[in-house]
C-alpha cells in the first residue's frame, strides 16, 4: 500500500498475512467446544443409563425369572415394580409361576399315587404267588417225590417208565419254583422292609456279580438308616436294579461303582438346605448315544424319583461311561 505525505508519495507498506494466529484461535475454540460437548454427552449418557437402568431393571428380573422357570424352579417370585406397565408383566409372571408350581404339585401327587398303586398291586401279586403258588408247587413236589419213592419199590418196565416220568415232573416243578422265586424278586423283594436297606442292595449287587463275573462291582453305602419308608426303599431298589440292568445289557463296562448315602442339599433363595438320599451308579462303559431316545427304564426311574419330589440325572458321553444320579429329599417322618 502506498504511503503519501502532503500529497507526495514517500514510499509503500507491504502487509503480509500470518494465518497461524487465526488457526490457533479457531483450534482453541474448537477444543473448548469439543470438551464441553464431550462433557455434556457423557453426562447425558450417564443420566440415560441410570434412568433406563432403573426402568429396565424389572425386565432383567423377568429374564432371570424365566431362566429359573426353564430350570423348573417354579417357586420363584418377582418383586412388583412401581411402573404400572412393568408391574402388570410382573404380576402375570408371578401368576404363571404359581400356576406351574401348583400343576407340578398335582402331577407329583398323581405320580406318587400311581406308583403307590402299582407297588401295592405288585405287593398283592407277590403275596399271592408266595402264599398260593409256592405251597401248591411244594405240594406237587412232595407228591411227585412220594410217587417216585413208591415207583422205586416196583419192578418191571412200567416202574422204570413211571420213575422217568416222575423225574421229568420233578424237573418241571423245580423250574417252576425257580421262575416263581424270580417273579417274586422282580415284583417285590420279600426282604425289603424286613432286612436293612443296605443289606438288600448289597445282596442285589452280589447277585449281579455272580451272574456276570467279568464286571467288577463296588459298593459304598455307609451311615444309612435301616429303612427310609416303603416308598423310598422300593424306589432306591428299583432304580439300582434298572441301572445295573442297563449297564449289563448296553454299557460293555468293566467296572461299576455304586454309592449311596445321605447328604445335605445346598440352600437357595427359596429354601434352606434339607437332608437328601443320593444314589449314584457310575460305569466305565461305552456311554449313551446322545441321539438315542431315552428308554422306558430311564423314564421309569425319573417318574419314581419325581413322584417323591426328587430328581434323576443321567450324565453320559460316547466312550466316556455313564453316571446315573438319583436324589430323593428326606423328611422328618423317616422309618
Amino acid at each position: 500500500m502506498p504511503v503519501v505525505v502532503n500529497g507526495a508519495r514517500i514510499g509503500s507498506v507491504e502487509i503480509v498475512a500470518e494465518p497461524r494466529d487465526e488457526i490457533a484461535e479457531v483450534w482453541s475454540n474448537t477444543v473448548a467446544l469439543g470438551a464441553v460437548a464431550f462433557s455434556v454427552n457423557v453426562a447425558v449418557i450417564g443420566i440415560l443409563y441410570v434412568l433406563f437402568g432403573r426402568v429396565l431393571d424389572p425386565l432383567t428380573g423377568v429374564a432371570r425369572g424365566l431362566a429359573d422357570l426353564e430350570r423348573r424352579n417354579y417357586r420363584v417370585r418377582l418383586p412388583r415394580p412401581q411402573a404400572q406397565e412393568l408391574a402388570a408383566i410382573t404380576d402375570r409372571f408371578n401368576a404363571l409361576a404359581q400356576a406351574l408350581d401348583a400343576l407340578r404339585g398335582e402331577n407329583e401327587a398323581l405320580n406318587h399315587r400311581l406308583i403307590t398303586a402299582q407297588d401295592d398291586e405288585r405287593r398283592r401279586t407277590a403275596l399271592e404267588l408266595h402264599d398260593e403258588v409256592g405251597p401248591n408247587l411244594f405240594g406237587l413236589k412232595a407228591n411227585a417225590t412220594s410217587i417216585a419213592t413208591a415207583a422205586a419199590e416196583l419192578e418191571g418196565q412200567a416202574a422204570r417208565k413211571m420213575t422217568e416220568r416222575v423225574r421229568d415232573i420233578l424237573a418241571i416243578i423245580e423250574e417252576l419254583q425257580t421262575i416263581n422265586r424270580s417273579m417274586l424278586n422282580r415284583l417285590r423283594p420279600m426282604a425289603l422292609g424286613h432286612v436293612p436297606l443296605r443289606d438288600v442292595l448289597c445282596e442285589l449287587v452280589r447277585d449281579r456279580a455272580r451272574q456276570h463275573p467279568q464286571i467288577d462291582f463296588s459298593v459304598c453305602a455307609d451311615n444309612l438308616m435301616r429303612s427310609y419308608g416303603d416308598s423310598i426303599d422300593l424306589t432306591i431298589y428299583r432304580c439300582l436294579q434298572e441301572s445295573l440292568t442297563n449297564v449289563i445289557r448296553h454299557a460293555q463296562a468293566k467296572h461299576v461303582a455304586i454309592e449311596l448315602g445321605e447328604a445335605m442339599s445346598e440352600p437357595n433363595a427359596n429354601a434352606n438346605g434339607t437332608s437328601q438320599l443320593t444314589l449314584t451308579v457310575r460305569d466305565d462303559g461305552c456311554g449313551i448315544d446322545p441321539m438315542a431316545a431315552p428308554g422306558f427304564g430311564l423314564s421309569g426311574m425319573q417318574e419314581r424319583a419325581q413322584a417323591l419330589g426328587g430328581s434323576c440325572k443321567v450324565d453320559s458321553a460316547t466312550g466316556c461311561g455313564t453316571s446315573v444320579r438319583i436324589v430323593i429329599p428326606l423328611h422328618e417322618t423317616r422309618s
